[in-house]
């Protein structure tokens, strides 16, 4: 009973139910991406039809969830690839400096998309955060997440497609 009172349900109800809000937004705009991308590949030469890519959409996004939750299994080792030893020399130093520039604009460009990638990690790691806390294991607490992460994707996802037909 001790167990069970000291379990963390206000936070992995916080990651669950941003990862519904995310299921939701996912429903209502993916037949929109769907058939701008049926068009964009008939100018292209593909000839998909519009249910193949509204599931293809649905897998990807599924996939993004996962990443996500799967790249919170060894951050130290994200950090150090994404930065690298590109201080080591000046021309390396140039480079990076005019990447992570591009990286910024980007990030500003399209910033309701960054802010919404950014709310998952920050949610997922939340959910991380609570579940080291418990005695678990670092596979269970992240097997842990990942099936609260795609869980709450697949409620909001299903709840948008019941609730709107």
């Amino acid at each position: 009973m001790v167990q069970l009172i000291k379990f963390p349900f206000f936070s992995l109800s916080i990651v669950l139910l941003t990862y519904g809000a995310f299921g939701w937004y996912v429903g209502t705009s993916v037949s929109d991406w769907s058939h701008w991308l049926t068009l964009q590949g008939e100018s292209w030469g593909w000839f998909f039809d519009e249910e193949s890519i509204f599931l293809l959409l649905h897998i990807m996004a599924g996939c993004f969830v996962l990443l996500i939750t799967a790249s919170l299994m060894a951050p130290v080792a994200l950090v150090t690839i994404l930065s690298g030893n590109a201080f080591k020399s000046d021309n390396r130093a140039m480079i990076s400096v005019l990447l992570w520039s591009f990286a910024v604009v980007i990030m500003l460009r399209w910033i309701m998309y960054f802010a919404q990638f950014f709310l998952l990690l920050c949610a997922a790691i939340l959910g991380k955060l609570e579940l080291q806390k418990q005695p678990y294991q670092q596979w269970q607490v992240i097997s842990l997440l990942m099936l609260i992460c795609l869980g709450g994707f697949g409620v909001g996802l299903a709840s948008y497609y019941v609730l709107n037909g």
